[in-house]
């Protein structure tokens, strides 16, 4: 990932862009939650990653904030859990994303699958699923269960 620029969208603590981070990418860190970006830039110091740069805000109104086209990768996790935000997610998807670029949004089983991917794909974007295998939950040693959650890439679909 070296040289990606990549925006962690709805970052909570920061555990996506710290890896992505740890993998060689610059990473934009966004959440509404000022709590959530203390502990980001708590957790890039802890990891020897530096200062995080951070923005402020939802998808909505921190999306604004957002240079156009400017990142390689969007990631999110566990961030498409309601619907009601989803075309805003669209929205700042396409700002944010370069236009080869592409985005990965983790759902842990909340949503309804097809309804979600329609609102992706009425936005213009090429959507596609995998299903990536987990022991849930994590913190337990014993009596851990399997679990899918399901990995959503998108990419903007190319315009004829």
């Amino acid at each position: 990932m070296g040289g990606y620029r990549v925006l962690d969208l709805g970052c909570g603590v920061g555990l996506i862009g710290i890896v992505c981070r740890q993998l060689g990418a610059r990473v934009t860190f966004l959440d509404r939650e000022g709590r959530a970006l203390a502990a980001v830039r708590r957790n890039c110091r802890l990891n020897g990653l530096g200062q995080a740069q951070t923005i402020s805000g939802d998808w909505n109104h921190g999306g604004q904030r957002l240079r156009r086209a400017a990142y390689d990768m969007v990631v999110g996790g566990d961030v498409v859990y309601d619907e009601l935000e989803w075309k805003a997610i669209c929205s700042a998807l396409t700002r944010a994303l370069r236009a080869d670029g592409i985005a990965l949004l983790a759902d842990p089983g909340w949503v309804e699958k097809s309804k979600m991917q329609a609102t992706f794909r009425q936005s213009g974007f090429a959507v596609s699923k995998e299903i990536v295998g987990i022991r849930w939950p994590p913190w337990q040693v014993k009596g851990q269960r399997r679990k899918g959650i399901d990995i959503y890439r998108l990419r903007r679909r190319k315009v004829k």
